[in-house]
Parts: C-alpha cells; sequence; structure tokens
C-alpha cells in the first residue's frame, strides 16, 4: 500500500493536518453535546461540506469524522460510522491522506478492545493512516500500538500535553512517555501533540519534547471555548494561530495544524504562513 503520509513528507519540509470538523458541524447545525460522528450516516452532506473546505484551504492530511466512533459509544454501528467517515473524507479530498481518527475511551480496561475494533474498521474502510489522538499515559500509547500493528497501515501518535503545565517531574515523564512511543516497532509515522488549551501548551510541549528522529506533529486549538448566543466563540484568530504555526516550525514540527475553533479561514492563513 502506498504511503500517502510518507510521500507527502518527502516532498514538503512541512504537511498540513485540518482543523476543526467538528466545529464546522456545528456551523452547520449539530447541536452542542450530540455527538458528531453519527453525522456521517444522519448528514452525510454536511460532513463533506467541511471536509471539502478544510482540504480547499490547503489541508493534505483529512482527518476522519470517527474520533468516539468505538462500540463503546455506538454499538454494532460504529463500523459502519468508520465505513462512511473515510468514505466521505476520501469524497471530499481526493488527493489528501485520509486519517482514521481515533479518540480517548475515558476507560483504561476497555481501550484496549475499543481501539483494536475503531483501527480495524478504519483501515477496511480504506484509511491511509491511522491518527490516535490526545493520548494520556503509557497504557493509551501502548493500546494504539496494539490496535495500529495487525491494521497493516501507518500510524500517528498525538499526546495531552497538560503534564507540563505541572512540576519538573511531571513534565519530565511526558517527555519520557513520547520518546518511548517514538521507538514502538513497527514506529509511528510521527508523534506529537494534541492541545486543546490552545496554541502556547501546544508549543510548551513541543519544546519541551525537542529533537527526536521521527517526524514532529503539533495541533492546537484557538483557545477555550466560550458560549456567546448560542454559539462557541474561540479567543484566538489569525494573528495568534499563523504565529503559533512560525513557532511550531522552529521548534521542529513538520506536521501542523488544529482542531478546535481552526475553520478553513484560519487554516489557509495558516497555510500561507507556512
Amino acid at each position: 500500500m502506498a504511503d500517502r503520509l510518507s510521500a507527502k513528507l518527502a516532498r514538503h519540509r512541512m504537511v498540513l493536518v485540518d482543523g476543526g470538523v467538528v466545529d464546522g458541524l456545528h456551523a452547520l447545525g449539530l447541536p452542542l453535546g450530540e455527538p458528531p460522528e453519527a453525522w456521517c450516516l444522519d448528514r452525510p452532506e454536511a460532513v463533506l461540506d467541511v471536509h471539502r473546505g478544510l482540504a480547499a484551504a490547503g489541508a493534505e492530511i483529512v482527518t476522519t469524522n470517527s474520533v468516539g466512533a468505538n462500540h463503546g459509544r455506538y454499538g454494532d454501528e460504529a463500523e459502519a460510522i468508520c465505513a462512511a467517515s473515510v468514505r466521505l473524507a476520501r469524497i471530499a479530498a481526493p488527493d489528501a491522506a485520509i486519517a482514521g481518527a481515533i479518540g480517548p475511551t475515558g476507560s483504561p480496561f476497555e481501550r484496549r478492545f475499543l481501539f483494536t475494533g475503531q483501527a480495524a474498521a478504519l483501515a477496511s474502510a480504506g484509511a491511509d493512516l491511522l491518527w490516535f489522538e490526545a493520548l494520556a499515559d503509557a497504557g493509551d500509547a501502548s493500546a494504539a500500538f496494539e490496535a495500529a500493528r495487525p491494521s497493516g497501515i501507518p500510524y500517528v501518535l498525538t499526546f495531552d500535553p497538560r503534564p507540563v503545565l505541572g512540576d519538573h517531574e511531571a513534565a519530565q515523564r511526558f517527555v519520557e512517555l513520547v520518546a518511548s512511543a517514538s521507538r514502538f516497532d513497527p514506529r509511528p509515522i510521527a508523534i506529537g501533540v494534541d492541545s486543546g488549551l490552545g496554541p502556547e501548551l501546544a508549543l510548551k510541549a513541543l519544546g519541551a519534547i525537542g529533537a527526536l528522529d521521527i517526524p514532529l506533529v503539533v495541533r492546537a486549538n484557538a483557545g477555550l471555548p466560550e458560549l456567546k448566543g448560542g454559539a462557541l466563540v474561540r479567543p484566538f484568530g489569525v494573528e495568534e494561530m499563523t504565529g503559533y504555526a512560525i513557532v511550531a516550525r522552529r521548534l521542529g514540527a513538520r506536521i501542523v495544524g488544529g482542531f478546535g475553533g481552526v475553520d478553513s479561514t484560519l487554516l489557509a492563513a495558516i497555510a500561507d504562513a507556512l
């Protein structure tokens, strides 16, 4: 199987990963608190619209609308949602690397089973790679690795960087966790951080990780949301998010992007800045 992401990394110093799919769905009518993955089956045209906008803004990696599409949340419907999420992303962005998105489950007892089922469904549907996001600890990392290995496709591991806000020992354990996960065999194709607390924390974590002999990835949201007039509003705009991307490049990131609050306008600005 051709490795689309490796090919893109070989051609370009920086590769852009997409932005906030769920926020895009909220803008199209997804009620706050409603599971976004179900829209792959219920409102596929809306999912297509969001993916198309982010791809047109410059995303070369498009993540599927499948973060929580596991059997624990969706039962027998999970596999159909995963398959639809890959199909919609591929239709919307045929030239992009389609990353099957898998999020943390919150249950250390179930995560290995849930990750494995979700990874198998996304790989079977034709995802180019698996993207395990916001992993919390060594148990999450190990479960992600065990789920990715039988899939036969590349995988990315990103970690929740909040431990770097703690004391020195907590920050050091985070750095050691990321470094140890980068040495799995087979290795992830990239490794890094997904910051739900905004770009400042993402950059702090990236700086703490330092240089590894593997492509580094960083994604940050546009700050913590506030509910205003029935809509979620993020505090950071073009200036802050383009600045974050430029600093991320300086710190050695090869894959840069965002999620919450990073719409097609912000993503296009980041693409121009890079």
